[in-house]
């Protein structure tokens, strides 16, 4: 379960389905609302490092050469 993963079940479901019973509780309706879409618009936003392709990239120059 990774969070940056996004086919990650805890990342699309279990975290904002959280947030969203925590901003209802705290806030109402819209706390439900803003809960919800946060995490989403927080995790769409997180900049992607994938170490393997650039483990790849350094690989395939090493073989050019």
């Amino acid at each position: 379960m990774s969070l940056r993963d996004p086919n990650s079940l805890f990342a699309v479901v279990v975290l904002p389905a959280a947030c969203a019973a925590l901003g209802f509780a705290a806030f109402g309706p819209l706390g439900f609302v803003v809960g919800l879409m946060l995490p989403l618009v927080v995790l769409a936003n997180l900049p992607e490092t994938d170490e393997r392709i650039a483990e790849l990239e350094a690989r395939v120059e090493e073989l050019e050469d």
